[in-house]
């Protein structure tokens, strides 16, 4: 386990000075397994699977999912690299499932799950994230095709992956955690039907990545939420833009800034005299 911290700008004032700076971390877990598993004529047979399991571990849990708004909830990215690479961004907010349940249940002292059985957020059908009593961690997640769009395919041939569970959806509320599945791991390619990355020997950061859906044989990419906030653009969906004073401006790529920036027009009044030889008093 590593933890890396990082600065994520909240706020930016009129003027471009800096008003707010959260803070939160990356930890790293040593990866069990990926599986990417594709039928290339049905895009809604694509699954894909991914553990870890690191024991004992020093990693910790930071955040809670559970809550309401954007600082509850969790952002899951998946990338899978080779060949053909692909990578997908899920938003896994908090709320309540069709089936009457919360997506997310649990606490910090035992383990986090989220639950979408009905594919009611999309692809993610599960995802847990737990510390045992044991000082063991582990991560799990499970994703089809059957429940929403799965742009992960099989890299053909792969030669890494790596999966990322942060939670808070607002990126500053918990801890990132990474999985990676590097060179080192021990890989099994099957065309572009299956993909299978395990047994790693190293730990390390995934990238960030903003896609969140893509369609089946022509990709059709967008990115996670952007909200302006004083002439910023940051990555929030609309609970967290509102939260923070801003304006939602849907999906798309935060470079260029496609925030207006704040200007300051001064306007300079002049004044016209107008001498008369009727208003000048007499010699």
């Amino acid at each position: 386990m590593t933890r890396f911290g990082r600065f994520v700008v909240l706020g930016i004032g009129a003027a471009g000075v800096l008003t707010s700076v959260a803070y939160s971390s990356d930890q790293t877990i040593l990866g069990k397994s990926i599986t990417v598993k594709s039928t290339p004529s049905d895009s809604t047979e694509r699954t894909v699977k991914g553990s870890a399991k690191e024991k004992p571990s020093p990693n910790t849990l930071v955040g809670d999912p559970t809550l309401a708004g954007s600082a509850g909830g969790a952002v899951l990215t998946i990338v899978a690299d080779g060949g053909n690479p692909s990578s997908q961004a899920f938003v896994l907010n908090q709320g309540t499932s069709s089936t009457g349940r919360p997506f997310w249940s649990g606490d910090a002292g035992k383990a986090f799950k989220y639950k979408d059985p009905n594919g009611d957020q999309g692809a993610v059908k599960s995802a847990g994230i737990k510390r045992a009593p044991s000082g063991a961690f582990s991560i799990k997640v499970a994703l089809t095709g059957k429940n929403g769009a799965v742009a992960i395919v099989p890299p053909n041939p792969g030669t890494d992956a790596c999966l990322a569970l942060q939670l808070g959806v607002d990126g500053t509320s918990g801890d990132r955690y990474s999985v990676q599945f590097g060179p080192d791991s021990r890989i099994t390619n099957n065309g572009d039907v299956l993909f299978k990355a395990s047994q790693p020997t190293a730990e390390g950061i995934c990238p960030i990545v903003t896609t969140t859906v893509s369609t089946s044989s022509t990709s059709t990419i967008t990115m996670i939420d952007r909200c302006c906030v004083a002439g910023a653009c940051l990555r929030l969906n609309p609970p967290g833009c509102f939260d923070f004073g801003g304006t939602p401006i849907g999906d798309g790529n935060c470079e260029p800034n496609p925030c207006p920036t704040s200007t300051t027009t001064t306007t300079t009044q002049t004044a016209e005299i107008v001498f008369s030889d009727d208003l000048l008093p007499p010699p």
